[in-house]
């Protein structure tokens, strides 16, 4: 029999709670181990076994307990980082890897993706000899395990069984039912992004203060912000059933801190209707002030409305509550970040320009999963701007013998069903197509032509099959019809710079040395570069793939130029490696914000397109 089900033995014949202090010496392991033991048995499912401050209680026995094997990085980054923030043990590298079942070397990778984590924090990873710490604020190191343990999440987004591993003394489940439970008895409101956050929140409360990890830092500003008194009750019964149902008692700032943590998500019911709400009830007047003047200047800069007066009302809360989160070190993560970052460039971007009209006038910064959040409230506001990358056009010949209008009839069938963005032109004679002028043809007899573009037939009636042909004919020309838009894209430029092997030591003198030069020449002028700078300090203007896109969100250029960079060694851009740096300007904003589009929407042909130019060059 191993320890843990010794364990489970234990406490099956107790029927009451055990102290840790019992435990330890009874299976001659440590207080941490014991806490591992826990956060295993519960992985099962629900959780078998609780805690509380008489010790640890079995509330319903395994049918069979395994050991975990800990394979993915967030798990083991979010295990290591409970370990070192244990201010009770010293964790050596080595024994890392024994419990973890990884090789030294994959610990060290571990450990030095949190303290790149780390970077731009309060929070210090000390290392003697092969002893590992984790210093710094308490506050700080909530914030990060939750970061470690959401972001990039996208394939367990709502996945409670996945995040309930990484916890062994609270239930995930039983904490979102708590606060559901309290919301419809308040008739209050919250989206299922805030409440994996706020869950997650309480989960890594509870458990810090369980094993008297305290806030004791003073980060809240209990005058910062009057709320609505109902909330505030809300709020306490919150809490005082979160407190009874494990057994924790909260000091003033932790009270403090959970209650900002709620109030700052939650939303009155009337404001998720389709029509205009009272604002005035809610929300300060100057945040609505600041949200009517942030969408004249989107409009200014960007020739997007965003006038409405319900998108100004919930935006206005919005960035209320978001400044508060910010204020209260509460801010939220979002597991989809990378994708909207990738997917929905445009709206990125103007999330990115808020994040710095917030900056300017609250003095607080906005983190990555924030920004995500605001892309999400515009783009729910501006559903027809999402994308401003042109669509790929196939250009098709129909050959139809003359009968009646069947043949349009067919096209018109063609157009309905066909995922793809065509344009078909009905030809009776071969002789009269230029073929120069279409990506394929389409025939409803067999053709005998010796032609370079695809010739695909297809029946004279509607045929659910032919639009299966015809969509797989559009995807082997979708890569040569991309490579043309980007080549069109080019040309758009009146300056191009091609260099290459240039290697700086960070993102920021890569952007000097890049700009430096446009400047002597006339092409931009100081305040580019310093917007250009200004972008890249509030999110990294990385894509994938290696490629990395610095810009000015609100600058225009005095000349289109770009310039092209490529290394063959990679380069650190921030966190990730970079093979590819492109820095763009226009002089038209517009024209910019569809390259930039074209450029993040097809990568792929953009890097062919870029490699072809070089090896021209040699």
């Amino acid at each position: 029999m191993d320890n843990k089900q010794k364990l489970v033995h234990i406490l099956c014949e107790r029927k009451e709670a055990v102290s840790s202090k019992e435990l330890v010496k009874v299976l001659n392991v440590s207080d941490r181990m014991i806490r591992k033991y826990v956060k295993q048995i519960n992985c099962e499912s629900k959780p078998f076994i609780i805690s509380g401050k008489e010790g640890y209680q079995l509330i319903k026995y395994p049918a069979y307990i395994f050991d975990s094997h800990i394979d993915q990085q967030s798990t083991r980054l979010a295990y290591i980082l409970t370990a070192i923030t244990d201010e009770t043990n010293e964790i050596d590298i080595s024994s890392l890897a024994d419990e973890l079942n990884v090789s030294i070397a994959t610990i060290e990778q571990d450990i030095k993706q949190i303290k790149n984590l780390c970077k731009n924090t309060d929070l210090q990873l000390t290392r003697y000899q092969n002893v590992f710490k984790l210093k710094g604020k308490e506050s700080e190191k909530r914030k990060l395990y939750k970061k470690i343990l959401i972001q990039d999440q996208t394939q367990y987004i709502f996945d409670s069984q996945y995040y309930q591993q990484f916890f062994s003394l609270t239930d995930l489940d039983n904490i979102r039912k708590i606060i559901e439970k309290n919301l419809n008895m308040s008739n209050l409101k919250m989206n299922e992004f805030s409440m994996l956050n706020l869950s997650m929140h309480i989960g890594i409360s509870v458990e810090r203060i369980s094993m008297n990890n305290l806030l004791s830092e003073n980060v809240i500003l209990h005058s910062e912000k009057k709320f609505d008194d109902h909330m505030r009750v809300f709020a306490h019964h919150l809490i005082k059933d979160i407190s009874q149902q494990y057994h924790i008692e909260l000091n003033e700032d932790e009270y403090a801190e959970l209650e900002f943590a709620i109030l700052s998500r939650v939303v009155p019911n009337e404001f998720l209707q389709d029509q205009v709400v009272r604002v005035d009830k809610y929300v300060q007047p100057q945040s609505v002030e600041f949200v009517r003047q942030l969408v004249d200047k989107i409009s200014r800069l960007y020739h997007i409305d965003f006038y409405n007066e319900l998108f100004i009302a919930q935006f206005a809360l919005h960035i209320e509550k978001l400044t508060i989160r910010l204020k209260t070190n509460t801010l939220q993560e979002n597991p989809l970040c990378q994708t909207i970052k990738e997917e929905y460039p445009t709206l990125f971007d103007i999330a990115v320009f808020i994040a710095n009209e917030i900056h300017k006038e609250y003095h607080v910064e906005l983190n990555q999963g924030e920004l995500a959040f605001l892309v999400l409230h515009l783009g729910n506001a501006a559903n027809d701007i999402i994308n401003t990358a042109p669509m790929i056009d196939y250009h098709a010949a129909l050959l139809f013998p003359m009968y009646y209008d069947a043949e349009k009839k067919l096209i018109s069938y063609i157009l309905k069903h066909s995922r793809e963005h065509l344009n078909i032109e009905c030809y009776h004679d071969i002789k009269d197509v230029k073929l120069d002028q279409f990506d394929f043809i389409l025939s409803v007899y067999p053709l005998h032509l010796d032609v370079k573009i695809p010739v695909l037939q297809i029946h004279p009636l509607p045929h659910e099959g032919d639009i299966d042909k015809i969509d797989d004919v559009c995807r082997t020309l979708r890569d040569y019809k991309a490579y043309e838009v980007i080549e069109k894209a080019f040309q758009g430029f009146d300056e191009i710079f091609y260099k290459q092997e240039i290697y700086m030591d960070n993102e920021y003198d890569f952007i000097h040395a890049i700009c430096e030069p446009l400047k002597e020449s006339q092409i931009i002028h100081e305040q580019f570069i310093e917007e250009v700078l200004e972008r890249e300090r509030l999110s990294s203007t990385y894509i994938r793939n290696g490629i990395a896109i610095p810009h000015s969100s609100g600058i225009r250029a005095l000349k289109n130029f770009v310039v092209v960079i490529k290394n063959q060694k990679p380069i650190l851009w921030g966190s990730h490696k970079v093979s590819y740096i492109i820095l763009f300007g226009m002089t038209s904003k517009s024209k910019f914000l569809n390259t930039f589009d074209i450029f993040i929407q097809y990568q792929k042909q953009l890097i062919t397109y870029i490699n072809l130019q070089y090896n021209k060059s040699l």
